[in-house]
């Protein structure tokens, strides 16, 4: 009988640690919201003023 090497949850473990690391490098980004709401008009052309 063949039997493979490692258990067979070992692909969960290694996607959830790459879940993981992947996470931490997104979550080390700035990311900055503006002060003023912005609505998306479907179908309609609209300008933003943005400093």
């Amino acid at each position: 009988m063949l039997r493979r090497r490692g258990s067979p949850g070992m692909g969960v473990h290694v996607g959830a640690a790459l879940g993981a690391l992947w996470f931490c490098l997104t979550g080390a980004l700035e990311v900055q919201v503006p002060e003023d709401p912005v609505v998306a008009l479907v179908g309609t052309d609209a300008t933003l003023c943005c400093s």
